[in-house]
C-alpha cells in the first residue's frame, strides 16, 4: 500500500474521532456543565464535579492533540482510558436520545476505543504536527519524475 495513502487514512481517522470527541462530546459537556455536575457517574471518588471537570479537561486537550497530530500517541492514551471506564465501569447501557438519534454508551465507547488504540499503535502519520515537527511531513505537491 501507498505510504501517502496510509498518511490520508490517518488523517481522516484522526479528523473524525477526534473531531467527534471534540464536538459532539466535549463542547456539550462544557456547555451544560452546571446542568451535568449534579448527577454525572464518579467512578473514581472525587465527586461528580470534579470527575466531569477532569472528562471536559481530557476530551477538549486529548481530542484537539488528535486531531492537529500533536503528541498522537500520548494524547490517545487518556481518550482510551475514558473509553473503557465507560465500557467496563459504567453502571448500564442504557440508551439515550440525542438529536433524534437512540445512542447506547458502551457501543459508541467501543468504536471510539477501537479508532483510539488505532491511532495509538499507528501514530499520526505524516499529514500532522509531529511530522511537520520532526521533518518527515511528505510533500504535498511533489514533482513526478518523467522518464523518456
Amino acid at each position: 500500500m501507498d505510504a501517502s495513502a496510509v498518511d490520508v487514512g490517518l488523517l481522516f481517522l484522526r479528523l473524525g474521532f477526534g473531531g467527534m470527541i471534540f464536538f459532539a462530546h466535549a463542547i456539550p459537556k462544557l456547555l451544560q456543565f452546571s446542568d451535568r455536575a449534579k448527577d454525572f457517574v464518579d467512578p473514581v471518588g472525587v465527586g461528580s464535579r470534579a470527575t466531569l471537570s477532569i472528562v471536559i479537561g481530557t476530551e477538549l486537550i486529548c481530542s484537539a492533540a488528535v486531531v492537529a497530530g500533536f503528541e498522537t500517541r500520548i494524547a490517545a492514551i487518556p481518550l482510551i482510558l475514558i473509553s473503557v471506564i465507560v465500557e467496563f465501569i459504567l453502571p448500564s447501557n442504557k440508551p439515550h436520545r440525542v438529536r433524534g438519534t437512540l445512542l447506547y454508551p458502551k457501543e459508541t465507547a467501543r468504536l471510539y476505543f477501537l479508532a483510539f488504540v488505532a491511532i495509538l499503535l499507528a501514530g499520526g502519520g505524516g499529514y500532522s504536527v509531529d511530522a511537520y515537527l520532526t521533518g518527515s511531513m511528505p510533500a504535498f505537491w511533489a514533482p513526478t519524475p518523467v522518464h523518456c
